[in-house]
């Protein structure tokens, strides 16, 4: 309980998660940490499951999935029948690839960039190497002088073939944040869709599907927004973006619309998900705008430590980073 912003940041927050004590855990990044109380709403969801399976799966289950969508969708300024929950991000990624893909020709082209991460070049080679797409890789010059350097990449990548392109939010091991809303917006006007993968982005940024804009958006939940391993969105664009989508997994609700599509994959733990709820209330706890400025204090002080240290500079100007 408490007011929102009443907590404070640091040593005191060391019990709200369950990291040993010998070390000092600052990788979020990779695979997350996630929060005590997360975690143990998970496993009350787990206990509440097995002592009635059938009543919990057959009749409570789906409507708390909705439920979990409709409380978590505001949260990243989407309404509830554009955002499904996931797996993983990759899940999502390969989601909106393959359904992009249907549209591809053979003299088409897409487009990632150099910085993006290495599992996604390898779902766009893939794709490409199917339909006899050509995979263009806009390279950014690292160090970064601004911006502005991103977005020239991209604009002079960009060619009359290019269909579709993808771009990282926050990318993976350069930790840059990019900016997004202006690739987006060069990319619509030259008839380009765009997949972002947000998957460093909830939590570390303040996230609005909406104003963003993007024809797809995928995301974890199990990195800075502290959540357990096993629960991702996907936010697509009303219209043809989300009637082009199929899920990996095809069951019951297929072709009921997005969300029915997308709720059910089959009889498998849900528990991560319906943790969101608490996850939600503890970002409020905590203040998302103050959480997310003592990050990015932190993140910036121990890299001034390290270049001090190192004698090195940072790849790009403080206001590309973000928690990591």
């Amino acid at each position: 309980g408490g007011e929102e912003g009443a907590v404070h940041f640091g040593k005191p927050q060391k019990g709200n998660f369950m990291l040993g004590t010998e070390f000092f855990f600052v990788n979020h990044g990779a695979f997350g940490a996630v929060a005590r109380p997360v975690f143990e709403a998970a496993q009350a969801w787990r206990r509440h499951a097995e002592v009635q399976p059938l009543k919990f799966i057959d009749r409570e289950l789906l409507p708390l999935l909705v439920h979990t969508i409709r409380e978590f969708a505001p949260e990243v300024g989407a309404k509830a029948t554009d955002l499904v929950f996931l797996p993983s991000a990759t899940v999502g990624l390969n989601t909106v690839i393959n359904a992009a893909a249907r549209e591809w020709n053979a003299d088409d082209e897409v487009l990632s960039l150099s910085v993006g991460y290495a599992s996604v070049r390898k779902m766009l080679d893939v794709r490409c190497g199917e339909v006899g797409v050509r995979h263009i890789t806009a390279q950014v010059e690292l160090p970064v002088a601004s911006a502005d350097d991103v977005v020239d990449a991209v604009s002079r990548a960009i060619s009359p073939k290019t269909r579709f392109a993808v771009f990282d939010h926050v990318t993976s091991n350069t930790a840059l944040v990019l900016p997004v809303a202006r690739l987006i917006k060069v990319c619509r006007n030259r008839g380009v869709r765009v997949l972002i993968d947000g998957a460093h982005a909830p939590g570390m940024l303040h996230l609005d599907m909406e104003a963003l804009d993007p024809d797809w958006y995928v995301a974890n939940l199990h990195k800075w927004y502290c959540c357990p391993r096993g629960c991702a969105f996907l936010w697509a664009r009303p219209g043809e973006q989300q009637a082009a989508l199929r899920p990996l997994v095809i069951s019951h609700g297929s072709g009921d619309g997005l969300t029915s599509s997308f709720v059910w994959d089959g009889n498998r733990d849900y528990s991560a998900t319906l943790a969101v709820l608490t996850a939600i209330r503890v970002w409020r706890l905590w203040g998302p705008e103050r959480a997310r400025a003592y990050m990015q204090r932190t993140a910036r002080e121990a890299a001034e430590t390290l270049l001090a240290a190192f004698g090195t500079d940072v790849l790009a100007p403080w206001d590309m980073f973000g928690a990591m």
